[in-house]
C-alpha cells in the first residue's frame, strides 16, 4: 500500500561556460544556436514544465539566478550550493504546496580535500492533507520526531575526470555516509538520491552504490568509474560524431511538429491523480517525418501496463535531430541517416557489447583521450586499459593476487576512498536501489542491468552515468523512459532538443510505503 505519491526528476544542465570553451572538442555537431544558453534555457524550462516534478535535482547548473524567476512562478522554492572553487554547482528544487523544508545541509568537497565539487542533503516533509503535522517545527536541533512522510533528497555532480576514479569514489562514500546519518536524525527517512555520477554501470563506484560496499585491492585507481580510453594508435578506434552543418537541422518543421502535437494534446489530459503524464495519442497522429515514433520517451509502469501514452515534449522535441539531420559514424563517409540507422543498428550495439554491454564508450575524433574539462591541469592517459571488477588474471586464467602497488595504491588513496588507514573496502551503510531496473522499460532502451543504455552524448563518449536511487520506505511506481542507442546516434543533438543538455533528465513516480508512517511512529516510543 502506497499512502502518497510523488514525482522527481534529475538533470544535470551542462555548464554554459564548459559548453563554449569545448565548442570545438565535445560538441563540434552541435549548431551554435542549439548551444546557446538562452535557447536551452528554454528547453530547460519546457523540459521541467512537461514532467512538472514535484522534486528536482539539478547539477552543474551555474546560471541559477537566470532560472529562478521562472520557476519561482512555477511554484518551486530552491537551494543553490556553489563550490569554493568552480566548477562545483547545485541545486534542489521543490514545489512548495507539496513539500516543505526541515533541514538542509551541503557537502563542499573541496574542504575535505576531494576537489572542488558539492553535494546537497536536504530533509522535506510532505504537505499533502492528512498526511503531515503542519504544527511541526522545522528546526533540525529540535524537530518534532511525529513527521509523517519525511524524505531526505540527495542531489551529487561528483568530478568529471575519467581518469581520477579514486577522488570520485571518495566523494561518492563521503557523500553517502553522510546521507546515511542525516536520514538517521531524522527516524530513518527514506532517501532519494538523484545525480550525474561519471560512472557507467560496470564501475566500482556503481557497485559501491549498488551493493553498498566495494573492494578496490584488485583495481586501478585511475579507472573506478568504468570509461575505457584508448589512445590515438589503437586498432577499431570509433570515429568522431561529425560536424553537422546548421543549416540541415530543420528547425521549423520541429517548431510546426512541436505546434501540432501540442494542440492536439491540450484537451487529452492524463486521468490519474495530479496530472502525472500529460501525452499525445500519437497513434492517430501522422507525422510528416518518417520513423519519427522510433525514439519517443514514454513513461513506463509495471502497474498499468508496458508502456503509456508518449510524452508529447519528448516526441516533439526529438524531431530536430530526426532523419533531417545525417550522422557521419565513420572516416569519410557520406550515407544518409537512413543508412546510418542501418548500418548502425547491427554495429553499434556489437562494438558496445564489447566493454561488458553497453557502457560507457568513446567516441574520439583523431584518436585523443578525454581530456578532464574541469581539471585543465590533468595530462591525458597514453594507454590502454581494460576495466574489470574482476581479479587479474594470467594467461592459463588463474587468480592472480595483485598487490596495491601494482595497481598504483598508495596509503594515502586508501585512506582517502575508505575513510580508514590500510583499508581497502569502501563502505556506506545505506541499502539502495536504481529506479530504472525496476521498471521494464521499451526494447533496446535499458542494458543487460536495467539502466537505460545512453544518458549523455557529445564526440568522446555516449553512454550511462546519470541515476536515480531509492532507499527502503519508497516505491518506484513509474520511470520516464529513455532512447536506445542507436536512436541517439542517428540524432545526436536529441539530448539538446530535449532537455538543453548533453544529457536527457530522468524521472520517476515514487511510492512512500504506508509501513513507512507506522516505521516514524515507533521510532518515537
Amino acid at each position: 500500500m502506497f499512502a502518497e505519491t510523488f514525482r522527481f526528476v534529475s538533470l544535470k544542465v551542462l555548464s554554459t561556460s564548459i559548453g563554449k570553451q569545448h565548442k570545438g572538442q565535445l560538441y563540434s555537431f552541435v549548431p551554435l544556436d542549439v548551444l546557446d544558453w538562452k535557447r536551452r534555457r528554454r528547453k530547460v524550462l519546457d523540459d521541467l514544465d512537461q514532467l512538472s516534478a514535484d522534486i528536482i535535482c539539478l547539477q552543474e547548473l551555474d546560471t541559477f539566478d537566470d532560472l529562478q524567476s521562472d520557476l519561482l512562478l512555477r511554484g518551486y522554492a530552491g537551494l543553490y550550493k556553489v563550490a569554493t572553487k568552480a566548477p562545483g554547482r547545485c541545486a534542489i528544487l521543490w514545489k512548495q504546496k507539496r513539500f516543505k523544508l526541515l533541514h538542509e545541509e551541503s557537502i563542499d568537497f573541496s574542504s575535505l580535500g576531494l576537489r572542488s565539487n558539492v553535494a546537497q542533503l536536504c530533509v522535506f516533509q510532505s504537505t499533502v492533507p492528512g498526511r503531515a503535522d503542519h504544527g511541526a517545527s522545522s528546526s533540525a536541533g529540535n524537530h518534532d520526531h511525529n513527521h509523517r512522510n519525511c524524505l531526505l533528497v540527495g542531489n551529487i555532480d561528483p568530478l568529471f575526470n575519467p581518469r581520477r576514479g579514486e577522488v570520485k569514489l571518495a566523494q561518492c562514500r563521503t557523500f553517502l555516509q553522510e546521507a546515511h546519518r542525516v536520514s538517521n536524525a531524522w527516524s530513518g527517512a527514506p532517501i532519494v538520491i538523484g545525480g550525474c555520477f561519471h560512472a557507467t554501470p560496470q564501475s566500482a563506484i556503481y557497485k559501491l552504490l549498488a551493493e553498498s560496499e566495494v573492494d578496490v585491492s584488485g583495481l586501478d585507481p585511475r579507472f573506478l568509474s568504468g570509461h575505457f580510453l584508448k589512445n590515438e594508435t589503437s586498432s577499431g578506434m570509433q570515429a568522431t560524431l561529425s560536424r553537422i552543418p546548421k543549416a540541415e537541422i530543420n528547425m521549423d518543421l520541429c517548431q510546426k511538429l512541436r505546434n501540432s502535437i501540442l494542440a492536439k494534446t491540450s484537451s487529452k489530459q492524463d486521468s490519474q491523480a495530479e496530472n502525472f503524464v500529460k501525452s499525445a495519442n500519437l497513434s492517430s497522429y501522422q507525422s510528416p517525418v518518417p520513423g519519427d515514433n522510433a525514439a519517443a520517451r514514454a513513461f513506463v509502469s509495471k502497474t498499468v501496463g508496458f508502456l503509456e501514452n508518449s510524452m508529447k515534449a519528448r516526441e516533439a522535441l526529438r524531431v530536430a535531430s530526426d532523419n533531417a539531420v545525417g550522422v557521419d559514424l565513420s572516416p569519410g563517409s557520406t550515407h544518409s541517416s537512413e543508412s546510418n540507422t542501418n548500418s548502425n543498428s547491427n554495429s553499434s550495439d556489437s562494438k558496445l557489447a564489447d566493454y561488458n554491454g553497453r557502457t560507457v564508450e568513446p567516441v574520439s575524433g583523431g584518436g585523443a583521450a578525454t581530456l578532464d574539462h574541469h581539471s585543465p591541469g590533468d595530462e591525458a592517459t597514453k594507454h590502454n586499459y581494460p576495466v574489470t571488477l574482476d581479479p587479474v588474471k594470467e594467461e592459463s586464467g588463474s587468480p592472480v593476487p595483485p598487490t596495491l602497488a601494482d595497481h598504483g595504491w598508495d596509503p594515502e588513496a586508501l585512506r582517502m576512498v575508505s575513510g580508514s588507514d590500510n583499508c581497502t573496502v569502501v563502505k556506506h551503510g545505506l541499502k539502495l536501489f536504481s529506479v530504472y531496473p525496476e521498471v521494464q522499460g521499451q526494447a533496446g532502451t535499458r542494458d543487460s542491468k536495467g539502466e537505460p543504455c545512453i544518458t549523455m552524448l557529445h564526440n568522446e563518449f555516449k553512454g550511462t552515468v546519470d541515476y536515480i536511487w531509492r532507499s527502503e520506505g519508497l516505491k518506484t511506481m513509474k520511470v520516464l523512459d529513455t532512447f536506445s542507442m542507436n536512436d541517439m546516434l542517428v540524432a545526436p543533438t536529441t539530448p539538446f532538443m530535449v532537455s538543453g543538455s548533453d544529457h536527457v533528465s530522468l524521472a520517476c513516480e515514487l511510492g512512500f510505503c504506508t509501513s513507512q508512517s507506522t516505521a516514524l511512529t515507533n521510532a518515537e516510543t
